[in-house]
This record gives C-alpha cells, sequence and structure tokens, in this order.
C-alpha cells in the first residue's frame, strides 16, 4: 500500500522507519540542477512499514524524514545518491549518514563496460524485474494533484532497491570489491557538501 502524505511524515509513521535497519529512499525534483531547480517528492520504503511518499511544501523542515536521513543506525539505499543527496541538503542541509548507492555499485561491479547502470536496465539485469520509465518521468512533480501513474512510478524508483543492493553486495564480494564500495558510499555525505560549495574535481590536478 503507498500512502501519500504533506510535508513531512506522520509520527506513527516515523516510529516504525526509526526501527528500521535500512530503508530505500529516492527524490522526485522539477528538474536536474539543484541549484535552479525544486525538491518536489521524497519516497521511503522498507518491508515493514510500506511506500510512503512526502511531498515537499518549501519553506517547511521536514523534521521526520530528516531524522531519518541523519540516523546512521538506518542504513538508507539510494540509486544515484549523489544527486538526491544533493536536492536534500539544498532543501533541507540534512546530511544522509550511513547510505548506500546501487548506482555506484554497478559502475564498480561493470567498470568500463559500454552498459548502462540506470536503475530501470540494472534491475532487468540483476533482479530480472521491468519498471515502465516512460513520459511520467519528466512530468509535474509539484502538481497539486499527483496522478496514479506518477505514484506509480514514485513507488518503482524504491520498492525493488533493498533486494537489489543485496544483490549487488554479494557480487561485489565474490569479487573483493565490497571494501572500496563501502568506503565510497561513506564520502557520499561529504560529496553532497562539497557539491554544495561548487566545488568540482577536488582530486584533479
Amino acid at each position: 500500500m503507498v500512502q501519500l502524505h504533506d510535508g513531512d511524515l506522520p509520527t506513527e509513521v516515523f516510529e516504525r522507519f526509526r526501527t528500521e535497519q535500512i530503508v530505500a529512499c529516492d527524490t522526485e525534483t522539477t528538474g536536474l540542477n539543484w541549484l535552479s531547480d525544486k525538491l518536489a517528492l521524497v519516497q521511503l520504503y522498507s518491508p515493514n512499514v510500506g511506500t510512503h511518499l512526502v511531498r515537499v511544501n518549501h519553506g517547511q523542515l521536514a523534521t521526520q524524514v530528516c531524522q531519518i536521513l541523519e540516523m546512521a543506525s538506518i542504513r538508507k539505499v539510494f540509486h544515484h545518491a549523489p544527486f538526491d543527496l544533493a536536492f536534500m541538503k539544498s532543501a533541507w542541509g540534512v546530511d544522509a549518514e550511513n547510505s548506500a548507492c546501487t548506482k555506484i555499485a554497478s559502475k564498480i561491479l561493470w567498470r568500463n563496460q559500454n552498459i548502462s547502470h540506470s536503475l530501470q536496465p540494472l534491475l532487468e539485469r540483476v533482479l530480472g524485474v521491468h519498471i515502465d520509465k516512460g513520459s511520467v518521468r519528466t512530468s509535474n512533480w509539484a502538481a497539486e494533484n499527483l496522478s496514479s501513474g506518477q505514484l506509480e512510478y514514485a513507488t518503482n524508483d524504491v520498492v525493488y532497491l533493498i533486494p537489489l543492493l543485496l544483490e549487488l553486495e554479494r557480487a561485489l564480494a565474490s569479487m573483493q570489491m565490497l571494501e572500496l564500495f563501502q568506503s565510497c558510499c561513506t564520502f557520499l555525505p561529504t560529496r553532497a557538501k562539497t557539491d554544495q560549495l561548487l566545488l568540482q574535481d577536488i582530486f584533479s590536478y
């Protein structure tokens, strides 16, 4: 069951999420640039709590969502975490501790191979799951009323992330690459901070 909330998670939902060990997260935005575009929707999912979508009200801090993001006891799973974290850092000033990114895992596993690391082909390759990434992808996520297609799209972006991560980590471990992946994920909050400072590749010559 999918539930949509305005502004923040209800306290009872927050209390259920805060006891979870791992939570899948995603965002929908009005565009691709956190400097000029806005965070519109945040999705949270765990098998025990279900899918909860939070419509972002600008000027209002989503306190309960931010607490979940900041809890080191909860592992947060993203796909393309730098994108999501940049928008949430810009909107709320929040750092997502203990985060993992399935796109980073894919890039390590299939490095130097000419394949897509986007969520749709990655799910098909690893889990044999097909999700539709049609025109709803670029629809108006800040609309007052979200369509059933938008709700389905937003849900599909999170419900498979946890099993996807577990499969990717098993593959990384078999290739002795798991420690490298974990180190990359530890760096994610710092990456979000450097993005806010408009720093480019600080490791380049």
